[in-house]
């Protein structure tokens, strides 16, 4: 349950972020065992501003 919780928070995440992710133009601390320990935001400026401080 705890894991299909996490990837339904993933679906949720600013479009551009996502775009970054594809592109491989992510900040190096945006890993994917960051993203499990630490849920991003439901707000999108939000999450901006949290990936960007990574």
């Amino acid at each position: 349950m705890r894991r299909i919780l996490q990837v339904i928070e993933l679906a949720f995440i600013v479009p551009d972020i996502v775009k970054a992710i594809v592109r491989g133009e992510q900040p190096s601390g945006l890993t994917v065992k960051w993203l499990g320990q630490n849920p991003l935001p439901s707000e999108w400026q939000a999450q901006r501003r949290v990936v960007a401080a990574l």
